[in-house]
């Protein structure tokens, strides 16, 4: 079973592409929130193979620039 819930694919502030799962409300749209200017994080999620377990979403994170 994978650890997350909602995946996307973001660029940091720092340029690099991550992975990871924005901390938002279940019932938010990501997209609206986006496109509307809020500020939103992601807690980056690690692991080569995102379907597998040993995939996890870290405490670590990120705002999502674009």
């Amino acid at each position: 079973m994978v650890s997350w819930n909602r995946l996307i694919r973001f660029i940091a502030p720092d340029g690099k592409t991550y992975r990871g799962e924005p901390i938002i409300k279940d019932t938010d749209d990501l997209g609206k929130l986006f496109s509307s200017g809020a500020e939103i994080k992601a807690k980056i999620i690690e692991g080569d193979d995102i379907f597998s377990d040993k995939c996890v979403v870290t405490d670590k994170e990120l705002k999502i620039a674009q």
